[in-house]
């Protein structure tokens, strides 16, 4: 597999594309390279996973949960790799995907395109850090709000993560407490009794 798996900061897009080959996936790193790799998106994918040790199916279920979006929810891998889904291409054949993913802190602006009657043509450009533009068949609007649902989601998640020990602590187990506790069940023993048999 690819180095760049192990280095998510560098990876800006995974982009499907067909070549004289086959289907095959462009990834455009931070610094303006670009390199076409034999996989599909979805396997790339699931590898980035594997590396981070993260389970896909329960990540895509909680922001499912969270942006309300049954499909195509952005996937925050690390603190700096979340891949948001943007519509790039009209499929050949059934079952190839028309999606690619692009780092949403690669995304340094996006661009309108002039309308054209055609549903192949771009309708906006998505231009990452180092200089690449990746044609979107979507409008400029619908990946801006695509975009912010990815960070908004991404820095809560990033907020809840930081504060899961702080919860965690806050429930340890303290020996200093124990004599205190013990106490406590005693006494809540003794009102029981009293309520039971008020004349003894």
């Amino acid at each position: 597999m690819l180095t760049y798996l192990s280095a998510p900061e560098t990876i800006a897009a995974l982009i499907p594309e067909y070549t004289d080959t086959g289907d095959h996936t462009v990834l455009y790193t931070a610094a303006g390279g670009k390199t076409v790799t034999s996989f599909r998106t979805s396997t790339l994918i699931r590898q980035l996973a594997r590396t981070w040790a993260i389970d896909l199916a329960a990540l895509k279920k909680q922001t499912a949960l969270a942006t309300q979006r049954v499909i195509l929810q952005p996937l925050p891998i690390c603190p700096s790799l979340t891949l948001v889904p943007v519509k790039v291409r009209l499929p050949r054949v059934p079952g190839d995907s028309s999606i690619g993913y692009v780092n949403s802190y690669c995304v340094a602006g996006l661009e309108a395109c002039k309308p054209v009657d055609s549903p192949a043509a771009p309708k906006s450009l998505i231009c990452l850090q180092g200089g690449a533009s990746i044609p979107c068949l979507w409008t400029s609007t619908t990946v801006r709000k695509t975009l912010q649902q990815a960070r908004l989601f991404t820095s809560y998640s990033q907020t809840a993560r930081h504060c899961r020990p702080l919860k965690e602590s806050t429930v340890a187990y303290d020996p200093h407490l124990e004599p205190i506790a013990q106490k406590l069940v005693e006494v809540f023993y003794d009102i029981l009794r009293l309520k039971q048999h008020p004349s003894d």
